[in-house]
């Protein structure tokens, strides 16, 4: 008979549960246009037993005297890593001409400079900074909301004010190359195609 080998025991967390030895990482980006992207990344850090917050997530707790943007900038000053995801769309406005998402950066990035923490990893879809380099029309017609935030929230991750705050935005093209970069990055052993 030909016997199989027991999968190996996985670290997974239930929902809501957090491991309080375990570092914690904040996923920043736009959602309705990267929601696949954001889950898969929670799920393979969760497996290496990695808290995971974002905010959309059924996990991501509430307090009564913040609102969600605030609980946001909250959890991003005290996380361990901050992962920014730069594609096409601005998303939301947290007042004229900042996104939420950029305001988010701009929290963690004071923090940095106070605390030491959250270390950064910054990464933007594969062509979009030379996309961002183009005139309105032809970013409209490739699909970007707001050419001229596209290009100043690049510019201000790629030239912080501050010499110590990392300025390294890392291009990614598939799942496996963001996921083995994250690896990487947090320290976590095993690659997307070893796991």
């Amino acid at each position: 008979p030909v016997v199989f080998p027991k999968p190996p025991m996985t670290t997974m967390l239930p929902l809501g549960t957090y491991h309080a030895a375990a570092p914690v990482v904040f996923i920043s980006s736009t959602v309705l246009d990267l929601a696949d992207l954001r889950s898969g990344i929670k799920y393979m850090l969760r497996q290496r037993g990695v808290n995971v917050l974002m905010s959309e997530a059924s996990d991501f707790l509430l307090h009564g005297d913040r609102s969600a943007v605030d609980e946001c900038f909250e959890n991003i000053r005290n996380c361990d890593h901050y992962i920014l995801l730069v594609d096409k769309r601005r998303g939301s406005l947290y007042r004229p001409g900042v996104s939420v998402t950029r305001q988010e950066l701009r929290i963690a990035r004071e923090s940095f400079a106070r605390t030491g923490k959250p270390h950064q990893l910054l990464f933007v879809r594969h062509g979009v900074p030379e996309l961002a380099k183009r005139r309105n029309s032809a970013l409209r017609e490739a699909g970007v909301d707001d050419p001229r935030h596209l290009r100043s929230f690049i510019k201000e991750i790629t030239n912080p004010t501050d010499p110590k705050i990392p300025n390294f935005l890392k291009e990614f093209g598939t799942f496996e190359e963001i996921m083995d970069s994250i690896t990487a990055l947090l320290n976590l052993g095993r690659n997307v195609a070893e796991s």
